[in-house]
């Protein structure tokens, strides 16, 4: 009987992982509401709402502009 052949397929590079910018800021944004909010029970300093959402939106919104851009140039 003849051996099944065991001749290996060429490799392919591997492409680097990869997740969306999104993903990431929006894990960063509720890792900072979840830091303040912890920060501000524990220590009694509060802050203002409407001031702390605009400036969280804000830099999220930074983040992706320039993620954005990254990605764009890396794919050129």
């Amino acid at each position: 009987m003849s051996e099944p052949s065991t001749a290996e397929s060429p490799a392919l590079p591997e492409e680097p992982v990869r997740f969306p910018v999104g993903t990431l800021v929006f894990g960063l944004v509720l890792v900072l509401v979840g830091a303040l909010l912890l920060v501000s029970l524990l220590t009694g300093f509060t802050f203002n709402p409407g001031m702390l959402a605009i400036c969280v939106l804000v830099a999220a919104g930074l983040v992706l502009v320039i993620g954005g851009i990254a990605a764009s140039r890396r794919h050129r």
